[in-house]
């Protein structure tokens, strides 16, 4: 028993601190392609924590098997659904593919809800991980360029400030390279960093080290989430960050002027790395992408375009632009229900609200934070259920919160 609980707690750390990677490999099949153009959507990929996350489920099968059984009317109603979609979709595979990604979020809720994390595991794994990341972030801020060697290995793309396509802002009247670390674009790293941000914002330490931990790796987050330069995940750092001082009676009394100036002061550095501009069109597509997607809901009604096959009914729509344009639609919820279709989307709606309602009393306080992160970002990106980091770390946090149970 002491050895099992040895090697969980190994694969644990190595889990989470690889959590940020994208090392994996991409399968391009003749699905991955639209108008002869690929699509890095529609590849299936394997990851390096894929493995990690199988190898997992292995050790923690009992308790796994345990919260399928308890939850198995919401698996038949989402079987039930994929079935239907194997009818008509385009591929199969495809379908499958997507359901098993949005299935690992479940499933790592319900791992983490169960793995008992000592504290120093927890923060070491996640303060080593976001060294790393900082330190690739402002060499590639610093350079313009990416780093490889062994970065490529993590899952860093070579790109530079010249890469056709590359996210680019500008700040103080200069072009720049928005940092990516190992992640697919510089948005998706300031959401995974904004909701770690709010998870460990509330968490209560248990001794003195672990407070330092955690210390570091706010820090961390917090220079990740400013130099991403993603508006979404620097907005939703000042609403938790502001709401977590105004929760903390304790400090503010000790100090008011103490936390005066830490809100100007928090203040000041948002509204520097705001005042960036990215791309002039990037609001423009957001709403051309969303016009298209109430009209295929309105079109796919019921059940939806099946999963992972959203993006070839955008792709029947004419674009504006003079280049390839195909993206998925920068909303979750409009993703989601358009993907499942109303049915599916509104019985799941519906357990989730249920769910939430009962663990209020509880884990309402810890909770209100990563939901808001959660809330706020998807509302204009859609990286909390297509991106593997982001995706992964979602059912992470809440498996952690409702861990206590």
């Amino acid at each position: 028993m002491v050895l099992i609980k040895n090697i969980q707690s190994i694969f644990v750390w190595l889990f989470l601190f690889l959590l940020p990677s994208q090392l994996g490999k991409h399968f391009f099949m003749d699905f991955s392609y639209v108008s002869g153009v690929r699509v890095d959507y529609l590849a299936p990929v394997i990851y390096f924590t894929d493995i990690l996350f199988i190898m997992l489920m292995f050790i923690m099968r009992k308790q796994l098997l345990y919260e399928f059984r308890k939850n198995s009317h919401v698996f038949f109603a989402t079987g039930v659904a994929v079935a239907v979609h194997f009818i008509f979709v385009q591929s199969a595979f495809l379908e499958f593919y997507a359901s098993f990604k949005l299935f690992q979020i479940l499933t790592l809720f319900f791992m983490f809800k169960h793995i008992n994390i000592p504290q120093r595991l927890l923060f070491s794994s996640l303060a080593a991980s976001a060294g790393l990341e900082v330190i690739l972030t402002l060499t590639q801020f610093s350079t313009q360029k990416a780093v490889q060697g062994l970065f490529y290995l993590l899952g860093e793309r070579s790109l530079s400030i010249s890469t056709p396509g590359v996210a680019k802002a500008s700040l103080l009247g200069e072009f720049i390279l928005r940092p990516y670390g190992t992640f697919s674009h510089p948005n998706s790293m300031g959401g995974f960093y904004v909701l770690l941000y709010a998870f460990l914002l509330t968490l209560k330490t248990t001794s003195h080290r672990a407070s330092v931990l955690k210390f570091v790796t706010l820090l961390l987050t917090t220079v990740l989430i400013l130099i991403s330069f993603s508006k979404g995940a620097i907005l939703a750092f000042g609403i938790v960050t502001f709401l977590h001082l105004m929760w903390d009676r304790q400090e503010m009394l000790i100090c008011r002027l103490c936390t005066f100036a830490k809100a100007i002061i928090g203040l000041s550095v948002i509204g520097l790395f705001l005042s960036s501009q990215g791309d002039l069109l990037s609001l423009e597509k957001r709403f051309f992408l969303i016009e298209q997607a109430v009209e295929i809901i309105r079109t796919h009604f019921l059940f939806g375009t099946g999963f992972g096959h959203h993006l070839y009914a955008h792709a029947e729509f004419s674009s504006p632009y003079p280049y390839f344009f195909l993206q998925p639609v920068h909303n979750i919820f409009l993703l989601f229900i358009m993907q499942a279709g109303i049915l599916l989307s509104s019985f799941l709606g519906w357990k989730l609200w249920i769910g939430l309602r009962q663990a209020w009393k509880s884990h309402g306080k810890y909770l209100v934070l990563p939901m808001i992160v959660i809330g706020f970002t998807g509302s204009f990106d859609h990286y909390w259920i297509t991106l593997q980091q982001n995706m992964m770390l979602a059912g992470i946090v809440f498996g952690l919160i409702f861990s206590s149970e």
